[in-house]
This record gives C-alpha cells, structure tokens and sequence, in this order.
C-alpha cells in the first residue's frame, strides 16, 4: 500500500482530535500523515499486517489502532485510561468498519 492511499483512508476517521484533552495525560493527535507513516515503516519491517497482532497502549482517539486494522492486522487492541477518548476510538472504530 502507498503512503498516500494508507493517509487517504485514515483521513476518513470522523474524529481526530480529543474531545477534552487532559495535559497530565499527555493526549495530543496523531495526523494520518504520521499514522500512515508509522504504520508503512512498521509493515515493511513485519510488525504489521497478515497473520500479526497489535496493541496500541494509549490509544487515543484510535488512529494507529485503526492504521493496524487498516494493514490487514489478524487482532488489533486499544487501550486507554480516559474512558471518554476510548468511546470517541470505538465511534472511530464503528464508522471506519
């Protein structure tokens, strides 16, 4: 898959940002060019992809979880302490799936 086309579907995710961004919990946003990004090297090193799985430990709002389901990823977790930023990943996850 091509850089472009990986950030194009990304960039489908409804919601980037956090809806209340805690400082103390360090929630910033991951754009789809740098999920893309993340996920791309990760796949040509084998991290990736058919017959791998992920966990994505402080998921935010899901967008490198949903970069591994994107890459074909077999199992793909997300965990967060902030109950309300992991409602807004599974919205994500919802719409994207």
């Amino acid at each position: 898959m091509k850089l472009k086309h990986l950030e194009s579907i990304l960039s489908r995710i409804p919601q980037h940002a956090f809806p209340n961004p805690n400082i103390q919990l360090e929630q910033y946003t991951t754009s789809p060019h740098l999920a893309s990004s993340v996920m791309l090297s990760a796949y040509n090193l084998g991290d990736v992809g058919e017959g791998k799985a992920a966990l994505d430990l402080g998921c935010g709002t899901g967008m490198l979880m949903l970069g591994c389901v994107v890459m074909g990823c077999d199992k793909v977790w997300g965990v967060d302490c902030d109950a309300e930023v992991m409602e807004v990943a599974r919205e994500n996850l919802r719409v994207m799936m």
